[in-house]
């Protein structure tokens, strides 16, 4: 009896040690950017989902909606763009003014609790998270290589990772690379 308790106390940790994301984040509700609660991310269903962190202050996703927003149209019908604001530190104003100025035209939601970011393990703004169809992680890491260092960027990116993560995702190919270091705000206590 003792051995079969020991057993299943090992079982529920191990099970505990998986990837928070491939257990959780399909039941995690969030709100949208007009605070009406009950999105769950399981209602998505293109065969693709990227989430990307953003902030309405940070530099680097403000640059970034333009290039969202052209992934977001060029493959509509099988990407869809989920922009998340961590935290409860910013007004419903100031994301439907971030919303409005640069026509964000993928959906926005607000993670006041900080439960997606965390059980993801984001940890910048911009920083973008690719999944399949299965909610399968694909892609972790920076949207393409412009921004170099905090404050360093190039004249143009020459390398959309995440461009071309969903290119191989749909290829049913693994992405390469998988991850990259994501540059950029990083996420607040708020």
């Amino acid at each position: 009896m003792y051995h079969k308790a020991i057993l299943s106390i090992l079982i529920m940790f191990l099970y505990l040690q998986l990837p928070a994301q491939d257990r959780k984040i399909n039941t995690i509700h969030l709100e949208n950017i007009s605070g009406e609660k009950g999105f769950l991310l399981k209602q998505v269903s293109t065969k693709m989902l990227a989430i990307v962190w953003l902030s309405p202050e940070c530099p680097l996703c403000q640059n970034y909606t333009l290039t969202l927003n052209q992934l977001s149209q060029k493959y509509h019908d099988v990407l869809t763009i989920i922009g998340v604001f961590p935290g409860d530190g910013y007004t419903k104003e100031e994301y439907l003014t971030f919303q409005k100025k640069y026509a964000i035209s993928f959906t926005l939601l607000t993670d006041k609790k900080k439960l997606l970011t965390t059980a993801i393990h984001a940890t910048v703004t911009p920083e973008v998270f690719l999944y399949d169809e299965k909610r399968s992680l694909k892609y972790n890491g920076a949207i393409d290589n412009w921004v170099v260092g905090l404050g360093k960027s190039t004249k143009k990116a020459t390398i959309s990772y995440l461009d071309d993560a969903i290119v191989h995702t749909m290829d049913g190919a693994p992405a390469s690379p998988a991850y990259t270091q994501p540059i950029g705000c990083f996420i607040n206590d708020n």
